[in-house]
């Protein structure tokens, strides 16, 4: 049975092996790879670049690693990631839910649409200042800016989402004696999942700007104060490092909220570049 399942095995790897080098992922790490080594020679050995500005990559690793050992960095990181995370999930699921009704229902679009199109064109960083001065410097502004850029891309993309539902689907449904509320839950929303997924992706990005945001223009503690202290000080590398622990956070979250869309929906497969996809054997 062993020496049965080590040949299977075998060919599973190199099939993985294969796939893996078809796809994108080689060619984004050679991509970054060169554009590191470029930008460490333009600052250091080239001197093209001032490294006052723009540290090479070797110094803002540097200035990563000790920034990782201070003794306050978890605590300001959890209340980064804490705030990040509320936000994001009550927008995601407040956008998702308007969204699909909204979409769907032409009594709620022709009442709400409008509306949820106005809010979504109103410049975020122009409320921001306001948003702090009624909150305070507490947990519930930043949550509130999380709040405020995730939800309005989750919601006019689903809502477009349900408008764009095949009828016939819905025929379908009501010769089975599905209700509205049935059309809406087992139709509607799965035929919505691509644009919902692509608006979740991007609203992970967006609420990590929020909250950062948030921070920089008013914090008692957060990656962003450190940012803001860093930047002000004229620490470039420091501050540069505090930009990786963010993306760092960012895709994070990006390849959670890919592995959760994969539980919760199997059969949905997105392409490299974002666009849907049908899953290839």
């Amino acid at each position: 049975m062993t020496a049965l399942s080590t040949p299977v095995r075998t060919g599973t790897v190199r099939r993985r092996t294969r796939r893996w080098l078809r796809g994108w992922t080689p060619l984004v790490i050679l991509e970054l790879a060169a554009l590191l080594t470029l930008w460490q020679l333009a600052a250091t050995t080239l001197g093209l670049l001032d490294p006052a500005f723009l540290p090479p990559p070797l110094d803002i690793l540097q200035a990563f690693r000790e920034l990782i050992a201070e003794e306050t960095f978890l605590s300001s990181l959890w209340f980064t990631v804490k705030n990040y995370l509320i936000g994001f999930t009550v927008a995601s699921v407040i956008g998702v839910t308007f969204g699909l009704m909204i979409g769907w229902f032409q009594l709620l679009n022709k009442l709400f649409a409008p509306l949820a199109w106005l809010a979504y064109s109103v410049p975020k960083v122009a409320i921001a200042p306001v948003v702090i001065l009624g909150l305070g410097l507490g947990a519930t502004s930043k949550i509130a800016m999380v709040f405020l850029l995730v939800v309005f891309v989750v919601l006019t993309n689903t809502m477009e989402g349900a408008r764009t539902v095949d009828r016939s689907y819905v025929w379908a449904g009501r010769v089975f004696g599905y209700t509205k509320w049935q059309v809406l839950r087992r139709i509607v929303m799965p035929a919505s999942a691509p644009y919902i997924f692509a608006a979740l992706e991007r609203a992970v990005i967006l609420g990590m700007i929020g909250e950062i945001l948030a921070e920089y223009l008013g914090s008692k503690t957060g990656i962003g104060v450190t940012l803001q202290r860093a930047a002000f000080d004229f620490r470039m590398d420091d501050a540069m490092a505090v930009v990786l622990v963010m993306v760092i956070v960012t895709i994070t979250a990006r390849v959670l909220l890919r592995w959760a869309i994969r539980w919760f929906a199997p059969w949905y497969v997105a392409s490299p570049i974002g666009r849907p996809g049908p899953r290839r054997a």
